[in-house]
């Protein structure tokens, strides 16, 4: 497939794992019927030759902006974007060529969300552009690495279909990718790289997962007593269903070491009082004050809600971690949804704030009241700065 293409890039991106790195090129004042983003990734493209080369093959118009620089995929499937010289307008431009481009080539949807870092030339990041009323109208597909996309990968293996599988509390995360599109495993080796590199030494198990009748076995030459744990982990974070009752078997060198049943069920977690009558308290109009943190004492996200500033900041104290927190106002609108306000950006908002309501909803049925809720960011005057939305993610919550 030609690099130098829109075709190209959007086959190139479509293949971009979580945690991976790869090069960028972008000229916004190339036609929009021309490919104005290239990438290569930095596995397949080390010393960005190949991305040279394909760049060569474009007319820069004279005064043109040009932007070459080093992106990555977040662990959740966002795209980074950084060079020097990156500003708000950089980032509109981008989202415009893909909303112009998108129709014939779905797989750039994939972009949608982006994040664009201004860096300076000793890596410096000076500031964020994100502006996720950009991409309204993109359907965005499953990132691959993402839960979504590795889960419905692993629903997808019919029964006596062997496939490779790396599965971590990290994240976590989980990659399946089947024996017979790739025999010797050297992609499924190649997509795992990074995300093994990112995990550190976090738990984490590989080897051969394979339907059978009555259900999946999962052979590995790695330590077992960690599978409930991983297993749990995954379950919380999205319904890996398969996953339940799964027979996990330790081998090594061909004998039978031990096994396990993944008999295990999502965790239920603390009952959330004070956040369920805030929420039931709240009409149209109605304000509350939110904290809100990625990582509390016990690692997990965590939100509050409360009326009263002093009874917030206790429970902030009580929470606890050394994870990232922003706090604001939580208003209720017409349309029945919330917005969450802040004053600062804080990157990723959505995210922590899906997976925190994805991991206590079932136990508490009213934090589902929180579906579809927004972000914006605003100055002292109420002005807003930027505004944020994620429809793909809170459909993914049941």
């Amino acid at each position: 497939m030609e690099q130098s293409s829109i075709e190209g890039t959007a086959h190139a991106i479509s293949a971009l794992g979580p945690c991976e790195r790869f090069w960028f090129w972008f000229c916004p004042d190339l036609s929009a019927d021309a490919p104005q983003l290239m990438v290569s990734s930095l596995i397949g493209d080390p010393d960005m030759a190949k991305l040279n080369a394909a760049a060569d093959q474009q007319v820069v118009p004279t005064g043109g902006r040009l932007l070459m620089g080093m992106a990555n995929v977040t662990d959740e499937g966002r795209l980074q974007l950084g060079a020097p010289g990156v500003d708000r307008e950089t980032l509109r431009s981008l989202a415009s060529w893909v909303q112009h481009n998108a129709s014939a080539h779905p797989a750039l949807a994939r972009l949608k969300g982006a994040r664009m870092l201004s860096i300076r030339a000793d890596g410096v990041v000076l500031d964020r552009f994100e502006d996720d009323g950009l991409w309204d109208g993109l359907a965005s597909p499953p990132a691959p690495g993402s839960l979504a996309a590795e889960s419905a990968a692993l629903d997808g293996l019919s029964v006596g279909q062997n496939a490779w599988f790396w599965m971590s509390t990290a994240g976590p995360q989980l990659l399946v990718t089947p024996v017979a599109t790739d025999p010797r495993g050297q992609a499924f080796r190649l997509r795992l790289r990074p995300i093994r590199s990112a995990a550190g030494d976090a738990p984490a198990l590989a080897g051969i997962v394979r339907p059978v009748t009555d259900g999946l076995v999962l052979t590995t030459s790695d330590d077992i007593r960690h599978g409930p744990e991983i297993a749990r982990a995954l379950l919380a974070a999205w319904p890996v269903e398969r996953l339940r009752g799964a027979r996990l078997v330790q081998m090594a060198d061909g004998r039978f070491v031990g096994g396990l049943t993944l008999d295990v069920a999502a965790p239920e977690g603390p009952v959330m009082t004070r956040q369920q009558d805030v929420l039931g308290a709240l009409v149209e109009g109605a304000q509350a004050l939110f904290w809100l943190t990625d990582a509390g004492r016990d690692g997990r996200p965590m939100l509050l809600l409360d009326t009263d500033k002093n009874a917030l900041r206790a429970a902030a104290k009580d929470v606890g971690g050394g994870g990232r927190t922003t706090r604001g106002v939580l208003v209720a609108r017409k349309n029945g949804r919330f917005e969450f306000q802040i004053r600062k950006p804080y990157a990723d908002f959505l995210s922590v704030l899906v997976s925190w309501v994805g991991t206590h909803q079932t136990q508490n049925p009213a934090l589902k009241a929180l579906h579809h809720s927004r972000m914006s960011v605003r100055d002292s005057d109420g002005e807003i700065l930027e505004r944020h939305k994620d429809d793909d993610a809170w459909n993914a919550l049941t």
